[in-house]
């Protein structure tokens, strides 16, 4: 293996995970995403707790 091309690899990885996060915090900031933010959440509440009610 290249010895250069060790200390890039985390690099990258730092710079895409950065990158990513970016563009998912700023799709999550706009109103559309924080209504889709709130629907996900109650769908994962609302589940265990039918759930729980079914059960008895």
């Amino acid at each position: 293996m290249n010895r250069s091309a060790v200390p890039l690899a985390p690099a990258s990885r730092q710079l895409f995970l950065a990158a990513g996060g970016t563009v998912l915090g700023r799709s999550l900031t706009g109103s559309r995403g924080r209504v889709g933010a709130a629907l996900l959440s109650a769908v994962v509440v609302s589940g265990p707790a039918t759930r729980l009610l079914l059960r008895g």
